[in-house]
């Protein structure tokens, strides 16, 4: 991929034959395994660099638009990128040799296009199901985890700053989330 990092433009029209694959097994082994086990890093990591040289080469505004988008995959997302936070090594070097640094900004970027959902995500987070006031003056348990990831990505350098950044602008400039933009 290298050969075409100044003619991205040249690998588009092949984006949605590469990338749809990868994140359809991205999302399928994260379903199927849990985002909790430490078998799916090792299965996903490997794709997520793939993924993550073509945000490189071709700019992640091409590459998102074949991220899968459905509604039930936000809560899943959002457990990937707890498992991906809580992993963590002990020198930059060894995050982008073992892959964890690519696989934490693809799910970053897959959020990003996931809290562009029509609804309230208030109705999508299952942990507040059973809770009795949801329209409490509290923030949604669901935005309050990725919010807390994010706040500890934008204090790192490099590219999770800049997709953090980028999921933080999108998430807190919904309808929604005048609680947590003003938190």
């Amino acid at each position: 991929m290298d050969k075409y990092q100044e003619e991205g433009q040249l690998l588009e029209p092949y984006l949605e034959n590469i990338v749809s694959p990868l994140m359809s097994l991205v999302r399928s082994k994260t379903m199927e395994l849990g985002a909790g086990t430490d078998e799916l890093l090792d299965i996903i990591k490997p794709l997520c660099i793939i993924i993550y040289t073509l945000v490189t080469v071709c700019g992640y505004k091409s590459v998102i638009r074949f991220f899968p988008h459905q509604v039930s995959d936000l809560e899943l997302a959002v457990a990937l990128l707890e498992k991906c936070h809580t992993m963590s090594s002990a020198t930059a070097l060894r995050q982008e040799s073992t892959g964890e640094m690519e696989t934490k900004c693809v799910v970053l970027l897959w959020l990003y296009i996931l809290v562009l959902i029509p609804f309230d995500i208030s109705t999508v987070d299952t942990s507040i199901a059973t809770a009795d006031n949801v329209d409490g003056p509290e923030v949604v348990p669901l935005v309050t985890r990725i919010l807390d990831i994010c706040k500890d990505y934008l204090s790192s350098s490099g590219p999770m700053r800049r997709m953090s950044g980028l999921l933080l602008a999108r998430l807190l400039t919904r309808p929604d989330m005048a609680k947590a933009f003003s938190r």
